[in-house]
């Protein structure tokens, strides 16, 4: 072979070696922006599932059997932060004693009630109490894992303890969190948020999370019966949150694949 042909073959295997990593790095570009595309871009049948969410943010009722619920302001950082599809803001009061209930009518039992629906559970990222709170001035005193069941609703929460100097008093508070997915289940944090924030068939259908705001003073029996209300007053809302078919679909196959493993 003579030096010539010898030089085109080392010529051409350096340029097929320069393509081929090139092209894989091409490849994977393109595969990267593929898939932030997607996570860009919500699917078209989504509207009509949020815009359920909304209409049924309007059916909370204004009595719970003996508990009125009345009108608070929204946080402005929930609606700036969170851009929600739908928000509820309530104080829930207790006003009378319910049939064969042996508590004084006159008792003042009271919580603040807070739901907040984003489209996009990745505007919930970030966004829970012991980020928010902090930032109002509170601090945290403790975090507890607390789980509830409401009727057909597995509520898995966290109850967090917070205080403040108020006028040289310290103001102690419980906040009980959760979060509601399309699926019908429940979270206590973030990290199954960041999870389901990383698939295309459920980031766009968005997340609720939930607050119950009350004093510290009350008891465990108090504080299960603020849950109890709270799902009954938005028992409308949750179910139009737990309504996304495909999710629901995938849990229940998800649940008897487990069963059948068990």
């Amino acid at each position: 072979m003579s030096n010539s042909q010898q030089s085109r073959r080392w010529a051409d295997k350096r340029r097929c070696g320069g393509f081929w990593p090139a092209a894989a790095t091409a490849a994977l570009l393109a595969g990267i922006w593929m898939e932030r595309a997607m996570l860009r871009s919500p699917p078209p049948d989504v509207g009509t599932y949020h815009a359920r969410i909304r209409a049924a943010a309007q059916t909370l009722p204004v009595c719970v059997g003996p508990w009125l619920l009345t009108e608070n302001p929204e946080p402005p950082g929930a609606v700036t932060l969170l851009k929600p599809n739908a928000i509820i803001s309530r104080q829930v009061r207790r006003i009378s004693a319910a049939p064969g209930d042996s508590a004084e009518p006159d008792l003042p039992r009271r919580f603040n009630l807070l739901l907040v629906h984003c489209r996009d559970v990745r505007d919930m990222l970030g966004h829970y109490p012991p980020i928010c709170y902090p930032a109002q001035g509170w601090t945290q005193q403790s975090a507890q894992a607390v789980d509830r069941q409401v009727g057909d609703l597995t509520i898995h929460a966290t109850s967090y303890v917070f205080s403040a100097e108020q006028l040289g008093v310290t103001k102690r508070i419980v906040v009980e969190n959760f979060m509601i997915l399309p699926d019908a289940s429940t979270c206590r944090d973030l990290e199954q948020l960041e999870q389901v924030s990383r698939r295309r068939d459920r980031v766009f259908l968005g997340a609720a999370q939930v607050q119950l705001v009350f004093d510290d003073t009350y008891s465990a029996k108090d504080r299960a019966e603020f849950a109890t209300v709270a799902v009954q007053a938005c028992s409308n809302l949750i179910d139009a949150i737990c309504s996304a078919p495909a999710a629901r679909e995938r849990a229940a196959a998800q649940s008897h694949s487990r069963t059948e493993r068990d």
